[in-house]
C-alpha cells in the first residue's frame, strides 16, 4: 500500500467522521471530549451537512483535519433536531453522572451564543495527530478562507477558551479581532476575522 499523503476538501464519509471524532476526543480537552466519541461523532455529522472539512490522509486514515460551517445556527438546530432521541437517552443514561452537567452547560452555552452578534460562519475546529509533523494549519486555513470567498462569505468567527492565552495571541497575530468574552457557563473568547 502507498504511504502517500493526500489532501481532501469536502464532505466526509462515515469512517472519516469516526477518525476525526477520535482525533478530537484524544487531543482536545474541551466540552465535547467530556461527552465521549459518539457525541462528538453526532456533532461532526451535523457539521458535515452544512460545512466542509479539510483533511490530510494516509492510507485512508485521517492525520489532521480542519472544519468550518456556513451557518452555525443551522448546524446546532440540525444537531438537536436529528439527535433528539439520542440526546434524550444520553440525558437519562447519564442523569447521575458529571456528563449531565456538561450537557446542560453545552445547551445553555448554545442558547447564550445565539444572542451574541456574530457572523453566521464559524471556524469550528482544527487538530492533527502528534505523529504528523508536516505544516498543516496554514494550508488548512488558506483552504477554508478560499472556500468562504467562493461562497461569498467575507467574515467568520472562532470561539476559544479564554484561558488559553497562547492560542488567543495566535489569533490576534493572524488578524482576528476579539469581539466578545464571556465568563459564565464557559470561559470563552470570540474572535472575528474579515477576509
Amino acid at each position: 500500500m502507498s504511504k502517500k499523503i493526500i489532501t481532501k476538501i469536502g464532505k466526509l464519509n462515515y469512517s472519516e467522521i469516526l477518525d476525526v471524532s477520535k482525533i478530537h476526543y484524544n487531543l482536545m480537552r474541551g466540552v465535547f471530549s467530556k461527552l465521549g466519541i459518539e457525541f462528538i461523532q453526532k456533532y461532526y455529522e451535523s457539521v458535515n451537512k452544512n460545512g466542509l472539512f479539510y483533511c490530510k490522509k494516509n492510507n485512508k486514515k485521517i492525520l489532521g483535519y480542519c472544519c468550518w460551517v456556513y451557518d452555525t445556527n443551522k448546524v446546532n438546530d440540525y444537531f438537536f433536531r436529528t439527535n433528539f432521541i439520542y440526546l434524550t437517552f444520553f440525558f437519562l443514561k447519564n442523569f447521575f453522572s458529571s456528563k449531565i452537567i456538561v450537557l446542560i452547560k453545552l445547551f445553555l452555552f448554545s442558547v447564550v451564543r445565539h444572542k451574541i452578534l456574530l457572523p453566521k460562519s464559524e471556524f469550528v475546529a482544527i487538530a492533527k495527530l502528534p505523529t504528523y509533523n508536516y505544516p498543516f494549519t496554514k494550508n488548512a486555513l488558506i483552504a477554508m478562507e478560499k472556500d468562504y470567498k467562493k461562497n461569498k462569505i467575507d467574515k467568520y468567527f472562532v470561539c476559544v477558551n479564554s484561558k488559553l492565552k497562547s492560542v488567543k495571541k495566535r489569533y490576534l497575530k493572524n488578524r482576528f479581532k476579539e469581539v466578545k468574552r464571556t465568563n459564565y457557563i464557559y470561559p470563552c473568547s470570540y474572535f472575528v476575522k474579515k477576509i
